[in-house]
């Protein structure tokens, strides 16, 4: 797998980082990363970048009267020490099921320097992700950056170790969370942290389990954070300091911010420093 995916290379970057077989109709064309010159290695020693570019344009000039067009990753192994720097992600914002860049299970992961426009996820990453770094990415429109959805079937693996920095969202549906289903699978998510985030028009901070530190800027809602918890999983552990988020309207201006609300359910922690809206979070 490739160490780098170069800003060329944008479209195909949502494909480098989680090893998927796409099923395609009888109907639809596909175009097999293989067959184009990737390379499975352990370690990701081969970079198969222009093997993934030459598929996608290949799959993107294809016969037009396909059903569809699809870009086949073979299953099997994991990722390792991939990196997704000075890369462009452009898809319409009303468009479904287009994260930007999603990554499964992939270690040792960097994105950085990354402006991502889509209809789904921005950043996304899922079971089997550790030790990722997503850091100066700019991001809207979109659902934000997400971990999950988890727990979705009982053999999923753990998330460890994100850090998110540095990152800019505006205009979007969500801001930074972590998706879970309300379901009895066991699993778990460590070891991450966000900070120094400026959000613009988002919709809060949902979900959560880990530190928010130095997060400022505006909610499209009113309830600009928000920490939902299952009853009988209930998150602990939170730590906010420095997290200064107000509420603007859709159609207020600049100067007609208005103080945000909170909402906690189930959720444990504790805050420091300047937060506003006040915590809810019950030690």
């Amino acid at each position: 797998m490739p160490r780098r995916a170069h800003a060329h290379a944008a479209v195909a970057a949502h494909l480098l980082v989680s090893a998927f077989v796409a099923a395609a109709a009888a109907a639809a064309a596909t175009y097999n990363v293989i067959d184009y010159g990737a390379v499975g290695d352990d370690g990701g020693v081969t970079d198969s970048a222009r093997a993934f570019e030459a598929a996608w344009a290949a799959a993107c000039a294809g016969d037009a009267a396909a059903a569809a067009a699809t870009v086949v990753v073979p299953a099997g192994g994991a990722s390792a020490g991939v990196a997704i720097v000075d890369t462009v992600v452009s898809a319409p914002g009303r468009s479904p099921n287009t994260d930007g860049i999603h990554i499964k299970q992939s270690t040792g992961v960097t994105v950085r320097n990354a402006v991502i426009g889509t209809g789904d996820d921005c950043v996304s990453m899922v079971e089997g992700s550790s030790d990722v770094l997503i850091e100066a990415v700019t991001c809207g429109p979109g659902h934000g950056i997400s971990i999950g959805s988890l727990g979705d079937t009982p053999e999923q693996v753990a998330v460890r170790n994100i850090t998110v920095k540095g990152a800019a969202l505006a205009g979007t549906t969500n801001g930074l969370r972590i998706k879970t289903w309300a379901k009895a699978n066991a699993g778990a998510v460590a070891g991450v942290s966000f900070s120094g985030v400026v959000m613009r028009n988002g919709s809060g901070i949902e979900i959560s389990g880990v530190s928010y530190t130095d997060i400022e800027g505006t909610s499209a809602t009113a309830t600009a954070v928000r920490f939902d918890c299952s009853p009988s999983r209930p998150c602990a552990g939170i730590a906010m300091r420095d997290v200064r988020l107000r509420y603007q309207p859709p159609a207020a201006a600049a100067a007609e911010e208005q103080p945000a609300a909170s909402f906690c359910r189930n959720a444990h922690g504790v805050a420091f420093g300047d937060v506003d809206p006040p915590s809810c979070l019950t030690e």
